[in-house]
């Protein structure tokens, strides 16, 4: 299983890099090891067909790795938005976390909500830098490789659907968001009202206790004097 990452993996490129994926030096003395009892074991009629730099592999390897080579390429797949905007969602990530340690700091609802809006442009502002740096890097390989109108077409549409949805699910998460705030100010607006009311709760019984020491000591003076009267 390692030898395999090593073989689909390594200088297999990803997001315009070469992956790196090799053996360090400890375990490259067993890698050696098995694959020279991997040679002598099978026989050159065993051996899969277009594996003579590896010669160690046999059919049920080759076809494992296959497997490995479709798996991979389908989770590239699935995820190659991500990967081809992977500074973009940093930024957005970025903006998250600062949202909420904002939504956490002792600050007035006004400031709160002045940062909130500032944070929406920049995002807008964002979203339309990354939408200009499809364009361009669009035009630009329709300029070193002209392509069918038809599939030009196709591709335009299939990354506009991207884009609206795109733009869907931040309007959607816009929306989480203030739903969140609502409920956070509306909480916090109970607390402060639980809050008043547990003070004025408070200050009630200090005041009855002060009436009633009050009372108290006007008794023993009472008492006092009666006392003197006898």
């Amino acid at each position: 299983a390692a030898l395999r990452c090593v073989r689909v993996l390594h200088e297999r490129p990803v997001a315009g890099r070469a992956l790196v994926a090799r053996t360090d030096g400890k375990v490259q003395a067993l890698v050696d090891a098995y694959k020279n009892e991997q040679r002598s074991r099978l026989s050159l009629e065993e051996r899969a067909p277009g594996t003579e730099g590896e010669g160690y592999l046999d059919a049920r390897q080759r076809a494992l790795d296959e497997a490995a080579e479709r798996r991979l390429a389908a989770i590239m797949a699935d995820y190659q938005h991500e990967i081809n905007n992977y500074e973009e969602l940093q930024k957005e990530e970025a903006i998250s976390k600062t949202a909420k340690v904002l939504e956490e700091a002792d600050i007035s609802e006004e400031k709160r909500d002045v940062i909130h809006r500032e944070i929406g442009k920049f995002r807008e502002s964002m979203k339309e830098e990354a939408d200009v740096v499809v364009r361009r890097k669009r035009d630009k390989d329709d300029k070193d490789a002209p392509r069918d109108k038809d599939v030009i077409r196709d591709k335009d549409a299939r990354d506009k659907d991207v884009r609206d949805k795109e733009r869907e699910r931040d309007r959607e998460r816009d929306k989480d968001r203030e739903r969140d705030r609502d409920k956070e100010r509306r909480r916090r607006s109970v607390s402060r009202s639980r809050e008043r009311r547990d003070e004025r709760e408070q200050r009630e019984r200090e005041r009855e206790r002060e009436r009633e020491e009050r009372e108290r000591d006007r008794e023993r003076e009472r008492e006092k004097e009666r006392e003197r009267e006898r």
